[in-house]
């Protein structure tokens, strides 16, 4: 009998808990700070939540790299 309460909580507590995150976001989407971003290109979560660029570097590709502001590639 306990073992059915238990589990009838558990079960309880993921339908108040509501969709997974990942379910809530696009494909090429993770969910960071409960918004979805996209790891390849956010300058605050580049290629993980929380991994933030510094403010001269883009993201590209999940990847911080200083940005090219002249346009000449370099």
């Amino acid at each position: 009998m306990a073992r059915m309460l238990r589990l009838a909580i558990a079960l309880a507590a993921l339908a108040l808990a509501g969709p997974l995150a990942a379910q809530d976001c696009l494909p090429n989407q993770t969910r960071c700070d409960g918004v979805c971003i996209d790891p390849q290109s956010s300058a605050a979560h580049c290629g993980a939540c929380g991994a933030a660029c510094y403010a001269d570097e883009d993201c590209s590709a999940g990847t911080c790299a200083l940005r090219d502001n002249d346009g000449d590639g370099w």
